[in-house]
C-alpha cells in the first residue's frame, strides 16, 4: 500500500473479512484497490488541489480527510469481489456520500483542507468556468 496501512483499513473493515475478499497473500489486490481509489479522488481534486506534496506526507501529517476517503472507496472496491447482497449497507452509504462530497469540492461548491496548487508567485490557482450560450427553452 502506497498511501494508507493495513491499520487504517482495520478502522472500516474486519481484519477477518479483509483477508477472505482479498484472498491473496501477496497483497496485490488490496493495493491495486488503492490505488484505484487514488484515481478515483485524484480526477476530482487534481484541479484545485497540490495532491502530490498531499499523498508525500508521513502517517503522522496525512489528512485524516483524505485517509478516510481512500480508505472507504478501497473497501467497497474490494467488496466487489464478495457475493451479491455481502457489502454491508453502511459501506453503501458511505461510498455513495464520499463520491458526492468529492463532486462537490470538485464543483468549488465545498472546500478540504489540502493542500492548494499554487503558481509561481505562491498564489493559489483557481478555475472560474463561465459560459455564454442562453438558458434552454424546452418548449414547443
Amino acid at each position: 500500500m502506497r498511501f494508507i496501512t493495513r491499520n487504517d483499513l482495520l478502522v472500516a473493515i474486519r481484519e477477518q473479512h479483509l483477508d477472505q475478499l482479498a484472498d491473496d497473500e501477496t497483497g496485490q489486490l488490496i493495493d491495486q484497490a488503492e490505488a484505484q481509489a487514488i484515481s478515483c479522488i485524484e480526477d476530482h481534486l487534481i484541479q484545485r488541489y497540490d495532491l502530490g506534496s498531499a499523498f508525500e506526507q508521513s502517517e503522522e501529517g496525512r489528512s485524516a480527510t483524505l485517509v478516510r476517503w481512500i480508505v472507504l472507496i478501497t473497501v467497497y472496491l474490494i467488496y466487489e469481489r464478495a457475493d451479491e447482497g455481502q457489502r454491508p449497507e453502511w459501506l453503501e452509504g458511505a461510498y455513495k456520500m464520499t463520491m458526492q462530497q468529492l463532486g462537490l469540492i470538485q464543483e468549488g461548491k465545498r472546500s478540504v483542507n489540502l493542500p492548494l496548487l499554487v503558481d509561481s508567485q505562491a498564489q493559489p490557482i483557481t478555475q472560474i468556468r463561465t459560459g455564454s450560450l442562453p438558458r434552454r427553452s424546452h418548449g414547443f
